[in-house]
């Protein structure tokens, strides 16, 4: 009788932590779940409410982190980013948290985290585009184009060669870029918004490369697309415009860019009129009338803490050109001052953006070690656990010594090839 007792007991403490291990089992995707609910409630607020969404997003990734939860860390990572890319123009914190989501959703294994390696890499080209590093912008583009491709993804290889075509465009490449946007275009039906999208490139393409007429024509097939919002038929009549201006034809320019002037002005993100005002006063700079070209740069100059960039050096150096035209040295002297150091600005961002990759991968080597420091303690309470479910502690022992030990040689193996993969040691 005392022994079916004992056998009894021990059948109910096998039992007991077998109950133990799927209630944690359990509570992990209960918590997965609830993790995927809260990332998508927070990206739901970035447009109305980015602060909150931010501070939301900050409180999801540090719970993720604590409970390892891969999708929960790599969607934290991409609102972050997100908000600082598109809403803060913060492009180099946004860089970091990007580079910090790919990290994570590269050594997944979950295909709800992987297949957000697109978005990813191809947001992290844009922001390197936007600074003119255009070897990572590049490299970027391609790991995002191979994710697609690995995916089958039509949608985002259009997408992608899409960023691509600018990217040349900015490198003088426009013949490739022309090819590229052509062939985008043969496969894109008039009623699609990016028929719009890639006409307005290709005629931006033709324009760089000095073929006017075909510039114009390209643009105007990008208003073929009527549904589209006064916003993307001004940017059409502001490009028409310029082409006209290369042209010499003034009347035609004057009349395309008061077109997109008169259209802008009724938009809520009023930072577009920089370029159209920036423009009329060049025109008027190109025609001889300079007191009409300095109105326009005046009223350019007026959007400048508007347009979050630096791009406004080049205004500042047609101001002082204006000024000197009129003989008034002082204010001249004044603005090719502010052209120095606004292009000082620009080029120090640049250099800056440029080393982001370095410095962040330089950090990476150490987070690295210590989460796979972290992971190997993690490994060791699990199989801990085990031992106490399956009885056989000899031989768990064993196992959980040796497997240590191939974890941490295989850690060191890891941070040596970081190292020489970085140039730090041969």
């Amino acid at each position: 009788m005392a022994f079916f007792y004992i056998a009894y007991k021990k059948q109910l403490f096998g039992v007991k932590y077998i109950f133990i291990f799927f209630t944690i089992l359990s509570s992990h995707l209960i918590f997965a779940n609830s993790i995927a609910d809260r990332a998508s409630s927070i990206s739901s607020l970035i447009g109305q409410y980015p602060d909150s969404a931010y501070s939301l997003a900050e409180d999801l990734m540090i719970e993720a982190l604590k409970r390892n939860d891969e999708y929960g860390i790599v969607q934290s990572n991409f609102i972050l980013a997100y908000i600082h890319d598109e809403i803060k123009g913060e492009y180099g914190k946004a860089i970091i948290y990007y580079l910090e989501a790919i990290r994570y959703a590269e050594e997944s294994s979950y295909d709800n985290v992987s297949r957000d390696l697109i978005s990813l890499h191809k947001n992290c080209g844009v922001i390197f585009r936007k600074f003119k590093s255009y070897t990572l912008a590049e490299e970027y583009y391609n790991k995002a184009f191979e994710h697609a491709l690995e995916t089958e993804n039509e949608q985002e290889k259009q997408s992608i060669n899409y960023n691509i075509s600018g990217l040349l465009m900015d490198q003088e490449r426009f013949n490739e870029a022309v090819v590229i946007l052509t062939n985008l275009i043969s496969k894109t039906s008039i009623d699609s918004r990016n028929y719009w999208k890639y006409n307005n490139r290709l005629g931006l393409a033709l324009y760089e490369f000095g073929d006017y007429e075909s510039a114009i024509e390209a643009h105007n097939n990008s208003l073929a697309f009527t549904s589209l919002s006064n916003k993307y038929h001004a940017y059409a009549m502001h490009n028409i415009g310029r082409c006209f201006s290369s042209l010499n034809n003034f009347n035609s320019a004057y009349s395309h860019f008061n077109k997109a002037l008169e259209m802008k002005q009724n938009l809520s993100n009023q930072s577009t009129l920089f370029s159209t005002y920036s423009e009329l006063g060049n025109l008027s700079l190109k025609n001889g009338e300079v007191k009409k070209a300095l109105k326009y740069f005046n009223q350019a100059e007026k959007y400048i803490d508007q347009i979050g960039n630096l791009d406004y050096y080049e205004l500042f150096k047609s101001k002082a050109d204006a000024l000197f035209l009129l003989k008034d040295f002082n204010e001249a002297k004044k603005y090719e001052d502010l052209h120095s150091e606004s292009l000082n600005k620009y080029l120090e961002v640049q250099k800056d953006i440029q080393e982001i990759d370095k410095r962040y991968n330089m950090d990476l080597i150490t987070k690295r070690y210590f989460d796979k420091v972290e992971k190997q303690e993690r490994i060791a309470h699990i199989l801990w656990w085990s031992k106490l479910i399956s009885g056989s502690l000899l031989g768990m022992l064993l196992f959980t010594i040796g497997f240590n030990r191939y974890q941490k040689v295989q850690l060191r193996k890891s941070i040596v090839q970081d190292l020489i993969k970085l140039k730090v040691i041969d």
